[in-house]
C-alpha cells in the first residue's frame, strides 16, 4: 500500500469514526434533554415552595372601623348621598 493512500484511508476512517461519535453524543443529549423536559412540571402541576418565612401575626379584628367605598359620584346632593347610603346598608 501506498503511503499516500494509507493517508486518505487514515483520513477517511478518522472523520468515519468522528462523525460517527458526533451523531451518538447528538442523540444522547436529545435523550437527556427529552428526559429533563419530561420531568418538567406543567404550569398545572408545579407548586412552588415558599421562600417567605415570617412569624403569623392573625389579626381578628380591625383595630378601626373602615368602609370601603369606591364610586365615581362626583359632587352628589344631600339627597343623593342618603340615597346610597341606604344601598350601601342595605
Amino acid at each position: 500500500m501506498k503511503p499516500r493512500r494509507a493517508l486518505i484511508l487514515v483520513i477517511g476512517l478518522s472523520s468515519a469514526i468522528s462523525a460517527v461519535l458526533l451523531a451518538w453524543g447528538g442523540v444522547r443529549a436529545a435523550q437527556q434533554d427529552q428526559k429533563k423536559y419530561s420531568q418538567t412540571p406543567t404550569i398545572e402541576e408545579y407548586q412552588p415552595r415558599s421562600t417567605l418565612v415570617t412569624k403569623e401575626h392573625k389579626i381578628e379584628r380591625a383595630k378601626f372601623p373602615f368602609i370601603d367605598i369606591h364610586s365615581h359620584h362626583w359632587n352628589p346632593t344631600p339627597e343623593q348621598a342618603d340615597q346610597l347610603a341606604k344601598e350601601m346598608d342595605s
